[in-house]
């Protein structure tokens, strides 16, 4: 499915669904996070990233999400986006020119547990549904 239709399932809405990649909720900060930088640590997912590495708007709306959620203590919510082309994304290149997948996946709970206003870690637990 498309970025806008996953993010929809958390009843979530992009400001920009073309650079866009997090939205609020009343409650939660829905965030688009590429799956190759989550990994399993003691099943748990882990997802670790800096903006700076970013290009574009979505980078600056990401981090005022992100410090909202520390503030108001949000839960965090996640669109899984996998890509084909991991050194394009991981190089600050535009993402929206490599070939991408989304999947809402509301089976996994996070918390923001750092940011520093660039790194920042988000650790997720799977709940029931």
């Amino acid at each position: 499915m498309g970025i806008v239709a996953e993010f929809a399932r958390y009843k979530a809405k992009l400001a920009n669904h073309f650079w866009a990649v997090s939205a609020l909720t009343d409650t939660e900060l829905v965030a688009s996070l590429w799956e190759h930088r989550i990994k399993v640590v003691d099943g748990q997912w882990v997802y670790q990233d800096h903006l700076s590495r970013w290009t574009g708007n979505g980078s600056k709306l990401m981090g005022e999400h992100l410090a909202q959620a520390v503030a108001e203590g949000r839960p965090v919510r996640i669109v899984k986006a996998t890509t084909d082309n991991v050194p394009l994304i991981e190089g600050g290149g535009d993402g929206s020119k490599a070939n991408n997948t989304f999947k809402a996946r509301p089976e996994w709970v996070g918390k923001v547990t750092a940011f520093d206003g660039d790194n920042f870690t988000i650790v997720f637990d799977k709940v029931s549904p």
